[in-house]
């Protein structure tokens, strides 16, 4: 048996030695999966195992009244406690890198996302807006054309009225002869210049329509038609 004045390397090897025997007797306790005591005669231990054991015991057990064994107890204690929780701290802080890098992956990956959206939408945006002019074009034009036609209506209603008040002026002229008749010789000579007047006057109105409008070439036989009718 060893002394118990033996120096404190020498018991920290021993405390070693036991907490090696002990570990390797609990994985093998695990490994059968059975409630059993621990070997007190060394069995199921190599020769040279059941030695050290034996070895270790004895110089934990001799070392036990050294005042040194407590301190050097209690020394392994702490560095077990905090080489467990340097160990766990090593492992969370692998655990949080891992996870940083995959949410800083994901914030990547949603920034090119949202980027991307944003061009499509930039672009969409875009069209809309040059949609918009032409339609705002289309709805000029038709604008336009709806005032043009309407100031025609206007001008054929116009010319509808004059049309009738001539009408009217010719029927009372007309009654007004027959009533009171008239020398043959005046009746021609009055339509001689009354057919005259209406010749000067349809060359005024021609004349008047073709200063306020540009001359233009008929493309078929309705716009022929319809600048003769403008032109009276």
């Amino acid at each position: 048996m060893a002394s118990p004045g033996r120096n404190p390397q020498r018991s920290l090897q021993s405390w070693r030695l036991l907490s090696e025997g002990f570990k390797l007797f609990a994985t093998r306790l695990a490994r059968n999966q059975q409630p059993m005591l621990p070997p007190r005669d060394g069995q199921g231990l190599s020769l040279e195992e059941q030695r050290d054991f034996t070895e270790s015991l004895g110089d934990c057990i001799a070392d036990m009244a050294s005042p040194n064994s407590l301190e050097v107890f209690h020394q392994m204690t702490v560095s077990t406690g905090m080489s467990q929780r340097l160990a766990a701290a090593q492992e969370r802080t692998q655990v949080l890198e891992e996870r940083n890098r995959k949410l800083r992956d994901l914030a990547m990956d949603k920034s090119d996302l949202f980027e991307s959206r944003g061009v499509m939408l930039c672009s969409r945006v875009f069209d809309l807006s040059q949609e918009l002019i032409v339609t705002r074009m289309r709805i000029n034009d038709f604008e336009n054309a709806c005032t043009q036609l309407r100031r025609r209506i206007l001008e054929l209603k116009l010319r509808r009225v004059q049309r009738r008040r001539h009408l009217c002026y010719e029927m009372q002229i007309l009654r007004l002869a027959q009533e009171h008749p008239v020398p043959p010789i005046l009746g021609r000579l009055w339509q001689c210049l009354r057919s005259l007047w209406n010749c000067v006057e349809c060359l005024a109105q021609v004349s008047v329509s073709q200063v306020a409008r540009p001359p233009r070439n008929a493309e078929s036989t309705m716009d022929a038609l319809n600048m003769f009718v403008a032109g009276f």
